[in-house]
């Protein structure tokens, strides 16, 4: 059984997860292979709109070529 977080706890983890989520989307993280991959799991798995399936390395690649 887990102990549910506390109302700190979860802010601060949210809080994490969003500063994350956001070096994502600077383009200096984006353009280099190793700060993406630094940031999503081996295993991460995108599914994109169309239903087409990415994986890191798909990311990575993907994302380099943006720049």
């Amino acid at each position: 059984m887990t102990t549910p977080m506390s109302d700190s706890d979860l802010a601060a983890l949210t809080a994490e997860l969003k500063a994350l989520e956001l070096r994502l989307l600077d383009p200096a993280v984006r353009g280099t292979p190793e700060a993406v991959a630094e940031l999503l799991a081996p295993e991460f798995t995108e599914y994109g709109a169309s239903g087409q399936v990415f994986d890191l390395a798909a990311i990575v690649a993907a994302l380099a070529a943006e720049g």
